[in-house]
């Protein structure tokens, strides 16, 4: 199952959900509640480094390690088990 959130202005959004045993794409729009407090700035992402396919990446990463994958565009980020 995949999901992608598509921003269409501040405080609504569309989220399509991906799920093949249901249906190929199920939409639902969501509408965001009020805007909280401002938090303190976070540690950012830090890549640290590239493969070309999902084939490539390490079998095993500290937490927090995260590498691109050229192929799909997306990053992957080891977690504490």
């Amino acid at each position: 199952m995949s999901y992608t959130v598509v921003v269409v202005d501040e405080g609504t959004a569309t989220l399509i959900v991906d799920d093949p045993t249901v249906a190929p794409t199920v939409v639902e729009v969501i509408t965001a509640g009020p805007m909280g407090p401002t938090g303190p700035v976070g540690a950012g992402l830090q890549i640290d480094g590239a493969v070309s396919t999902v084939n490539d990446l390490p079998a095993t990463g500290t937490p927090g390690q995260s590498i691109y994958v050229q192929s799909t565009g997306l990053i992957y980020t080891w977690r504490a088990a």
